[in-house]
């Protein structure tokens, strides 16, 4: 998973990176170590979701936070800020930024 030190700037942070690893990630924990966000890319593998139910929508950020809690969630840090478009608002800003850019 890559992370992005964030410190709720963008949005509630909801990693715990240390040492170049994933402590905790969750979406419904907030700890004050939780300086980083989940960033939005990251590499799967079957096994991750070997305990996910057949033919049932599941949460991926229940997998994923199962996995921190085991040490099994890897971590890197990026350095350049995301944009979400997720939202009607993070559209825009991005929009916004692809705009003033030049060419």
């Amino acid at each position: 998973m890559t992370v992005f030190v964030n410190s709720d700037a963008w949005d509630t942070s909801n990693v715990w990176f240390d040492s170049q690893k994933i402590r905790l990630y969750s979406k419904r924990e907030k700890r004050p170590e939780m300086h980083y966000i989940d960033y939005g890319l990251m590499i799967c593998s079957r096994q991750m979701f070997g305990d996910a139910p057949i033919d049932v929508p599941f949460d991926l950020a229940d997998t994923l936070e199962n996995l921190s809690r085991k040490g099994e969630l890897a971590g890197y840090e990026v350095n350049q800020r995301f944009y979400e478009i997720g939202s009607p608002a993070g559209l825009a800003e991005l929009d916004q930024l692809l705009s003033s850019r030049t060419r």
